[in-house]
């Protein structure tokens, strides 16, 4: 009890100092604050990896002068699914596909499906995907994921298939699939293709670098980082738009995995500037076998 107290305090300190020297952004006591850095990172981040564009597959890019507006959000069109809750389990990279396909979904049929991230968990460990090491809630590859749900068949519901946050055994059944991926598309890594794939093709999965504690306990404002890694990333998560701020500083709109009491209702807007933690480096978003379930 002693020990939580005192890793409490620290990180109130922390907060209330880091509030007093910084205008751009906010932080905010949340769930996370009796827990050292370390074990926030243990429990809900990937481990580290060194990420590169990988553009073996279906690539997006811009089409030539496509005008595009300052602001886009998908949660004021309906398509950004509701803010989950991972829990004490690095299943980032399983919420992060399945806003993708749900996303997808809605966009195809104007309903927001809730589809089961423990599926993807439990029956995505041995795929015929090269190099492909899911591991439950040690982590996962995302675009590998969407390819290992295409070979398994396709997705069933969160109520046939219930999130559980631990590692599980595949209860999979064929005739409660709900979605089939026919294939999936990596997008162009520079702002402008992104802004423009975002704006055309629904939520997007990324993967980013979230092992600050400025992350940890984000509440509003533009985030920052200077420490951030454009290349080493940890964390999955979904980008559901993007916008710019009345001084002109233009943001990422994405939407986490930790809850809606984390950050902004369980959203954070991040900085464009410079690919500030790698939210441009991996992005990916997948296509839906149509005549399949609707």
């Amino acid at each position: 009890m002693l020990k939580r107290q005192t890793i409490f305090y620290k990180n109130h300190d922390y907060i209330t100092n880091f509030n007093k020297e910084n205008s751009h952004m906010k932080l905010a006591i949340n769930h996370f604050a009796d827990l050292t850095d370390e074990e926030y990172r243990k429990f809900y981040l990937l481990p580290k990896r060194t990420v590169f564009p990988d553009f073996t597959n279906k690539v997006y890019e811009r089409q030539d002068n496509e005008e595009l507006p300052d602001s886009w959000d998908w949660r004021d069109h309906g398509a950004s699914p509701p803010v989950k809750d991972q829990a004490a389990c690095g299943s980032c990279w399983a919420h992060a596909v399945i806003g993708s396909i749900e996303s997808q979904y809605y966009l195809a049929t104007g309903v927001m499906p809730d589809l089961s991230e423990q599926m993807v968990m439990d029956c995505t460990w041995n795929t015929t995907v090269q190099d492909l090491s899911n591991q439950g809630c040690q982590g996962g590859d995302e675009p590998g994921t969407l390819e290992a749900i295409k070979d398994l068949g396709g997705i069933m519901r969160e109520q046939d298939y219930p999130y559980m946050g631990v590692d599980g055994y595949c209860g999979y059944e064929q005739d409660k699939v709900v979605a089939q991926i026919e294939s999936y598309t990596m997008v162009n890594n520079t702002q402008a293709d992104v802004m423009s794939a975002v704006y055309n093709q629904g939520v997007l999965s990324i993967a980013i670098d979230a092992a600050h504690t400025s992350f940890k306990f984000y509440s509003s404002g533009v985030y920052y980082e200077p420490e951030c890694s454009s290349t080493e990333l940890d964390h999955a998560v979904l980008l559901s738009g993007f916008g710019k701020t009345t001084d002109g500083e233009q943001y990422w709109i994405v939407r986490n995995s930790w809850s809606v009491n984390w950050g902004d209702q369980g959203y954070v807007k991040m900085s464009m500037k410079g690919n500030n933690c790698g939210v441009e480096t991996k992005v990916v978003y997948p296509t839906l076998a149509r005549g399949f379930g609707y």
